[in-house]
């Protein structure tokens, strides 16, 4: 599947996998980012038993998670970008749906309000993250990678 249909926030986006090279280099960059994190102690050896029973969405979701946290300030903002450039926000036309890219290839918003909610970019950005990096994380029981 190469797109999928998320409702944040009660409005309906359409998220496409990213780029091969581009969803490569962020996992690298994330994994780096999660293997800080684990040395500086932020992580079991062992998965709790909590983490043991999670789906593979559930995994990536935590995992993309901690790993965001230790990314620099230059990596967030290529991350975020990257992802929202694979989100299209559903428009209700008079007989049919389509779906409008959030942000431009020259990475403007093409809805200015959006710039200003964090929640909602931060939504969006994570379900890209999942949909595109999860196969990543398939079969993994723990935070090792």
């Amino acid at each position: 599947m190469k797109t999928k249909i998320a409702e944040v926030q009660g409005v309906k986006y359409q998220i496409r996998k990213m780029l091969p090279d581009v969803g490569s280099y962020i996992y690298m960059r994330m994994m780096g980012a999660l293997l800080e994190f684990k040395r500086s102690g932020g992580a079991d050896e062992q998965p709790s038993e909590a983490e043991s029973s999670m789906d593979e969405e559930q995994k990536a979701r935590l995992l993309c998670g901690l790993a965001a946290m230790k990314l620099s300030f230059e990596d967030t903002q290529f991350v975020q970008r990257q992802a929202l450039m694979t989100v299209s926000k559903a428009v209700l036309g008079a007989n049919s749906e389509s779906f409008i890219p959030v942000m431009q290839d020259t990475g403007r918003w093409t809805d200015p309000d959006m710039a200003n909610d964090i929640a909602l970019v931060q939504s969006l950005v994570q379900e890209s993250l999942v949909f595109s990096l999860s196969g990543f994380f398939s079969g993994s029981g723990s935070l090792k990678a």
